[in-house]
C-alpha cells in the first residue's frame, strides 16, 4: 500500500492481531520452486484450491471456511483478455487525487467491478441459499479472501527492496525473504513474495482472484470491490504502513474504535490472515491490536 510499499508491516501486523487473538497466524506450506499452479489440487485444511484453467480462461474452484466453520466453495472464471486488461490498466495507476501518497485504488474497482460482477453475482446465491444478512453476506466475502494465504508484493525487486528497507533501519523485508514459511519466494499458488509489481506493489482485483497472491491492499481492494457490486456498504482504509478494510456493521465488542465517513461509523477489519482455534474463527469485526490508535487511519476508497 501507498508508494513506500512497505508491505510485509501487513504481515506484521496480522501477526500482532492474531497474537492478541490468542492464536498463532496459519503457516504456508512449503512449495517445490517453479511449481505450476496449472490443472492442480492444493489443500490447506479447509482450503482447497483447484485449478481447470485452459488458453482462453482461468477456472479456479476455492473451498474456503467462513466464521461459523462452514466450508463454503465457489468457481471463479476470469477470461485471459480480461486479466491482461486489468494488469495493463493497473501499470498505468497514478497517485490519488484524493489521498496523498497512496495509489489511486479508484481506477482498479471501476476498471475491475465489471470483470468481477459474475462472481459477485455467484457469492449474493450463496448468501441467499443460506439466508444471509447485509453483515453476514460481508463476512462471507471477507473469509473467502482471508483464508487465501498472504504473498508479500513489491513494487521493485526483492534485492532493491532489501536495498531500500535496509536503509531504513527496519530489516523487516530481509527477514521475511529469509523464513522458511515464505521459501522459495516464487512459491505458487499462493505464499511467498511478489516482486517488481509496479509502480504501486499492488495486485488488481481481477489479478488477485485469478493468482491468489496478495498482501494488505491487494484484499481490502478486491473485497470492497466485490462488496460495492453487491451493494453492501465498506470502505478502504490505509494507515501506518498497513491498509484495512472498514464496515458500517455493529461489532461484538462495543468499544471496538472506529472512524466516521459521511456521518457513519465505521469498524476496522484485518483481512490478510484467517484462524480457527478455541477462541473461535476470525479476524473479526472490530478486532484490532492494543493501543490501535484509529486517528491514524483514513478513508482512501469508498
Amino acid at each position: 500500500m501507498c508508494y513506500t510499499k512497505y508491505s510485509v508491516l501487513c504481515f506484521v501486523f496480522a501477526a500482532i492481531i492474531i497474537v492478541g487473538c490468542g492464536s498463532n497466524p496459519p503457516q504456508n506450506k512449503k512449495k517445490a520452486s517453479g511449481q505450476s499452479s496449472a490443472n492442480i489440487s492444493v489443500a490447506q485444511g479447509a482450503r482447497v484450491l483447484s485449478d481447470k484453467s485452459d488458453s482462453v480462461q482461468t477456472v479456479k474452484t476455492w473451498s474456503w471456511e467462513d466464521y461459523n466453520r462452514k466450508v463454503q466453495s465457489i468457481e471463479i472464471k476470469l477470461s485471459k483478455q480480461g486479466i491482461s486488461a486489468s494488469a495493463e490498466n493497473r501499470k498505468r495507476l497514478k497517485i490519488s487525487p484524493m489521498v496523498k501518497n497512496c495509489p489511486d485504488y479508484f481506477m482498479l474497482r471501476e476498471f475491475d467491478a465489471p470483470l468481477l460482477k459474475p462472481l459477485s453475482d455467484d457469492l449474493s446465491k450463496i448468501a441467499e441459499a443460506d439466508q444471509l444478512d447485509q453483515q453476514e453476506t460481508a463476512a462471507l466475502v471477507i473469509t473467502m479472501v482471508q483464508n487465501i494465504p498472504y504473498t508479500l508484493v513489491h513494487p521493485y525487486t526483492h534485492e532493491k527492496m532489501e536495498e531500500i528497507d535496509s536503509k531504513s533501519g527496519t530489516g523487516f523485508i530481509k527477514q521475511y525473504h529469509s523464513e522458511e514459511s515464505h521459501l522459495p519466494l516464487n512459491q505458487s499458488p499462493y505464499g511467498g513474495c511478489a516482486d517488481d509489481v509496479g509502480p504501486a506493489g499492488i495486485y488488481s482485483p481481477v489479478e488477485f482472484l485469478s493468482g491468489f497472491r496478495g498482501d494488505c491492499d491487494t484484499r481490502t481492494v478486491t473485497i470492497h470491490t466485490l462488496l460495492k457490486n453487491m451493494g453492501i456498504p465498506s470502505i478502504v482504509t490505509n494507515g501506518p504502513g498497513h491498509s484495512m478494510l472498514a464496515l458500517p456493521f455493529k461489532p461484538s465488542n462495543p468499544a471496538a474504535p472506529f472512524l466516521v465517513h459521511n456521518g457513519v461509523k465505521y469498524y476496522f477489519l484485518e483481512t490478510t490472515v484467517f484462524y480457527n482455534n478455541q477462541q473461535g474463527t476470525g479476524p473479526r469485526l472490530g478486532d484490532v491490536p492494543k493501543n490501535f490508535d484509529a486517528s491514524q487511519w483514513f478513508p482512501v476508497l469508498y
